[in-house]
């Protein structure tokens, strides 16, 4: 009964969105447009097209309703759009902004289009119709006071399980992709950049020390933060954490402690967290999706170090040097971090006693 007054809950919840984008048809800036079958925009055959054409015959895409019943559907690049229906948390919503804005650039597309209703954690991004000075527009989950929408057709993609250009595609798009993400953010830093000597640590913390306990998201030892900080002669450590639920946090303050090396913390919205780890040149990763995407928006960041996994950035980042740190023993990883994370107090023991012995550095890229 309880399951089903969830689904119930659930399904009231998103109605208001499923009518306005499902598999039959998108409502955007007072447009109907109609879902198309794929290939129904190719003009040539598989053999014959560029990444362009290629990526356009096999999406899904919606041509607004009035031009629909066209046989020939040929529209200029500045006609079309990406539609992200989804962007999730800091770290998703990131990638998916920063994959979007690179693609539609490569694929030639005017606009990027992000409804009101894809928005799940507001206070990042400036809402608006922002304009990119001649790439693709960026409708950030605004179209007021816009003009009549431009688009006659709507791709619709996720770029995190869906269809994505090779990154080769994106090479020479993805920079400026990132930049103009980080020139809509809200919270930039304020502060000045820090020097390569001061170690940035982002710790995390939240659901999985939480009741939730992702599976896939068992986080670093507390040896992986001492190598790195026995490294090095740092001028400086700054810990970036949600809360004090991490069992890290205070042994890793006592080993800086001991260690005479000066260690600040600093938790606040996570607005102003991403602001603080922006500053930084020399990054610590904790495991997720949130620190590729503060090293994709960074103007300063030089090299990032990071444990085991889950530390990809796409669209990528040319200039960043990352350093792998694994477990070279094995007995980290198999009970910590293989989709196994429970929270349980093994576990918790295992974070702090695991040996530094057992770790090694892997190779860069």
């Amino acid at each position: 009964m309880h399951s089903l007054s969830w689904d119930i809950a659930v399904f009231l919840k998103r109605l208001p969105k499923n009518l306005r984008s499902n598999r039959w048809w998108i409502v955007w800036n007072k447009r109907l447009y109609l879902s198309t079958p794929r290939k129904g925009l190719a003009t040539n055959r598989a053999s014959q097209r560029n990444h362009v054409e290629d990526w356009v015959a096999e999406s899904n895409h919606y041509v607004v309703w009035f031009l629909r019943a066209f046989r020939r559907k040929e529209f200029e690049g500045a006609q079309h759009a990406l539609f992200l229906p989804e962007l999730g948390m800091f770290g998703n919503m990131t990638k998916r902004l920063a994959a979007a804005l690179a693609t539609a650039d490569s694929l030639g597309f005017g606009h990027v289009v992000v409804p009101r209703s894809a928005e799940f954690s507001g206070g990042i991004y400036e809402r608006g119709v922002h304009d990119r000075g001649g790439r693709a527009l960026f409708w950030m989950c605004d179209t007021r006071d816009s003009p009549h929408s431009p688009v006659t057709v709507l791709h619709k993609t996720d770029f995190l399980s869906g269809r994505a250009l090779p990154a080769r595609e994106l090479a020479a798009f993805s920079p400026r992709g990132w930049a103009d993400l980080f020139s809509v953010l809200i919270n930039k830093p304020v502060k000045a950049p820090l020097p390569d000597s001061h170690l940035v640590i982002h710790l995390r913390g939240g659901d999985v020390f939480g009741p939730r306990k992702p599976a896939s998201y068992g986080q670093p030892p507390l040896a992986f933060y001492q190598r790195i900080l026995d490294n090095e002669r740092w001028s400086a450590v700054t810990i970036v954490h949600q809360d004090d639920k991490n069992p890290v946090l205070r042994p890793f303050l006592e080993t800086c402690k001991a260690r005479k090396v000066p260690v600040t913390t600093h938790s606040g919205k996570v607005g102003e967290d991403i602001a603080e780890l922006l500053r930084a040149s020399t990054l610590v990763a904790g495991r997720g999706t949130f620190m590729p995407a503060v090293v994709g928006l960074s103007r300063n960041v030089k090299r990032v170090f990071y444990f085991h996994d889950k530390f990809s950035i796409h669209p990528p980042v040319p200039g960043v040097e990352i350093i792998r740190i694994s477990d070279v023993e094995g007995t980290y990883v198999r009970d910590v971090l293989s989709n196994n994370w429970e929270n349980s107090d093994y576990q918790r023991k295992l974070m702090l006693t695991y040996p530094q012995s057992n770790l090694g550095r892997g190779a860069l890229h």
